[in-house]
């Protein structure tokens, strides 16, 4: 009888150590799932906030028929820094410094396709 419970505490012994090393791996598979779904939603949110200042900013400046105020200006540079994108916030402060209208548009057309090209992931 000795021999037989010694054979079945070494067989639970091994099922419990094979349970255990299968749990782990599905622990570590699930981990790694884990960052990867965190990473996504984190690059989705960033998107997501982008093309939020992209209609803030069309909304604001190319549609509206009269002047930007300078609540509406204080606004969009919040949100332009907000974002925290080197290659916007440059394209923003060419247009934002541009000497003249003529200047202006064509960084307006700069910075839309900086917008654009970020919200696609160029």
């Amino acid at each position: 009888m000795s021999k037989s419970y010694s054979v079945l505490v070494i067989g639970l012994l091994v099922v419990s150590i094979g349970s255990a090393g299968v749990f782990f791996v599905k622990y570590r598979e699930s981990q790694s799932n884990l960052a990867r779904n965190v990473a996504l939603l984190q690059e989705s949110n960033r998107i997501n906030e982008i093309a939020k200042f992209n209609k803030m900013f069309i909304d604001r400046v190319l549609i509206n028929k009269k002047q930007v105020s300078f609540e509406e200006r204080l606004e969009l540079e919040n949100a332009v820094r907000g974002l925290n994108d080197p290659d916007i916030l440059n394209q923003w402060n060419r247009f934002v410094e541009s000497p003249d209208e003529t200047a202006a548009q064509g960084e307006v057309k700069k910075l839309l396709a900086v917008l654009v090209d970020k919200i696609n992931k160029k």
